[in-house]
């Protein structure tokens, strides 16, 4: 039988993958897959681990999110874990 996925490696998976970005992918729908509800996604703003900007195209306007500054600090945890 497969183990379930545990939430929190989606989460880490997510975290890495903005890091191999910062501080310039900007991401979308991969956030909200991820941070499902909004209050925990505004948690994360508030605490400047997920930073976030609108914008507008084609008369639609969308969130995208970035990495915020303090998400740095858990990508150097989980890289001095793996040592």
């Amino acid at each position: 039988m497969k183990e379930p996925k545990i939430e929190v490696d989606k989460f880490k998976k997510l975290i890495r993958e903005m890091y191999r970005g910062f501080p310039n992918w900007q991401f979308r729908k991969m956030v909200e897959e991820v941070i499902v509800t909004e209050d925990m996604r505004n948690s994360l703003l508030d605490e400047k681990f997920l930073l976030k900007e609108t914008h507008v195209a084609n008369g639609k306007e969308y969130d995208v999110y970035m990495l915020g500054p303090n998400a740095l600090n858990l990508v150097s945890a989980w890289e001095t874990e793996a040592l």
